[in-house]
């Protein structure tokens, strides 16, 4: 699908298209999107990749929905064993699981209350989102928290994919970059 195909199934403007993409592609205009569906330009493969699982995602709701189901989460059915691999993760997911609404997992409790060195708290909290946990953090405040309904994750993942676009600039800067470089002649 291409990314106009994408755009006129979603039923969106290029300008609520760029809206969406901002925080991928912060350079997106309506002009260059433009350019881009109509091949002009080439689509940054990260803006390809988003759309790609923003489509999978719209068509798991809208599966869910045809079930005549209210809630995603109550559709797709978690086996949340599936993440857990180590005593780390059951413990830290236990305690996400018992946060009461609005409260958080800081980075200091897990080591102090649960033990957990930090390092080992936080690849455990990446094991378990790259396994599928919806464990989200961000927002303006500090700690982890359990998303309970599709739009905490939606801005959870809004930011977390900001973070990610973030480093790939950074490290392609650098690797085009030849300042400070040391070059011996041999």
């Amino acid at each position: 699908m291409t990314v106009k195909e994408y755009r006129e199934a979603m039923g969106m403007r290029q300008a609520d298209l760029v809206e969406e993409l901002k925080f991928i592609c912060p350079e997106l205009t309506v002009p260059l999107l433009s350019y881009i569906e109509r091949g002009v330009v080439e689509a940054p493969e990260d803006m390809l990749l988003y759309l790609s699982l923003e489509r999978q995602f719209r068509n798991e709701k809208m599966a869910c929905q045809s079930e005549e189901k209210d809630d995603i989460d109550k559709c797709i059915e978690v086996d949340e064993e599936s993440f857990i691999s180590s005593v780390f993760d059951r413990d830290i997911y236990d305690r996400l699981r018992a946060l009461k609404d609005g409260e958080r997992l800081t980075r200091d409790e897990i080591v102090y209350e649960l033990g957990i060195p930090d390092r080992i708290g936080r690849r455990s909290i990446e094991s378990m989102r790259s396994k599928g946990a919806r464990i989200a953090s961000g927002g303006g405040a500090p700690g982890y928290f359990l998303c309970k309904t599709d739009e905490e994750y939606r801005q959870f993942e809004r930011e977390y994919l900001s973070r990610a676009y973030k480093a790939l600039k950074t490290a392609k800067a650098m690797r085009d970059s030849k300042i400070g470089q040391v070059v011996i002649d041999v």
